[in-house]
């Protein structure tokens, strides 16, 4: 059998174990049920204690948000709005935001959004303390454009286990210099947390998958038989040769006569054993 078909077991164990273990992470100690934060806390003191939050009212930042798309096998070239899209980060900030309370006061000004001029519409958004991951857009033209304002979200604080890799980083410092990254909340939307009965779950399912899988590597080696030294050989059959060749008989002593009429008297007997 294909080595490479016996090492499946222990590729599969192996990601149950390690896919158990970040989700044991993110679980440890989180509650079922998401609690209250207000955005504007985040913004003011830091990343909450909680990791299963609820925001509060806010707007939902999608330009210059960062996704990971797909482009089709025979696609080349810039991507168009029927590319798969895997994620997006976006950053969100609060209704309470020095960036929107700007926009507020020129919009009182000038009447309308529309209204303003936009060499005076700011152009950079400080701070930003959330960063949401999200996979409900699956086309890049579903990404909505500019702002958004959203009543509430919840999620899950997946900072312990995930973190942009450095072209997501390049990206996101060229759309928001003064972002950093280091303090940053990664809020993945909608995600629950794993009960920990699970998490141990998954991993003692890996364990064993992964046992079985050095099992069946080893099994040539645990289980191979010998071969036996004991011979064997017989005799070809002559079926022209006597089987009884070289085997003694003792003679019955009383011999063997054969029928004569000529001597035999009994033969001149009637059938009533007259002689005649």
């Amino acid at each position: 059998m294909d080595f490479r078909i016996k090492l499946v077991p222990l590729i599969l164990g192996g990601a149950l174990i390690y896919f158990g273990y970040l989700e044991y992470q993110l679980g440890e100690g989180v509650s079922s049920k998401p609690a209250p934060v207000s955005l504007q806390e985040i913004e003011t003191f830091g990343p909450p204690e909680e990791r299963y939050i609820e925001l509060d009212r806010h707007f939902a930042v999608y330009a210059g948000c960062v996704y990971e798309y797909e482009q089709g096998r025979y696609d080349s070239g810039e991507p168009d709005e029927n590319d798969k899209v895997n994620y997006l980060y976006y950053p969100v900030i609060s209704y309470e935001h020095p960036y929107w309370q700007q926009i507020a006061e020129l919009e009182e000004q000038f009447g309308t959004l529309d209204a303003i001029p936009e060499h005076l519409v700011p152009t950079e958004i400080h701070p930003i303390s959330v960063l949401v991951r999200t996979t409900k857009f699956k086309k890049i033209g579903d990404i909505p454009d500019g702002m958004e304002l959203v009543e509430s979200i919840e999620g899950l604080v997946i900072n312990r286990t995930t973190s942009l890799d450095s072209e997501e980083e390049s990206i996101m410092r060229e759309n928001f210099p003064s972002m950093d990254l280091d303090k940053m909340v990664i809020l993945a939307l909608d995600r629950k947390p794993t009960s920990i009965y699970a998490s141990l779950g998954m991993m003692a399912g890996g364990m064993f998958l992964a046992f079985l899988g050095i099992l069946w590597l080893a099994s040539p080696f645990l289980f191979s038989s010998n071969q036996s030294d004991t011979s064997y050989t017989s005799e070809d059959y002559d079926s022209q040769s006597d089987p009884l060749a070289g085997t003694e008989f003792a003679e019955n002593q009383e011999g063997f006569q054969a029928f004569n009429p000529q001597t035999d008297s009994s033969a001149n007997k009637d059938p009533f054993g007259n002689q005649t």
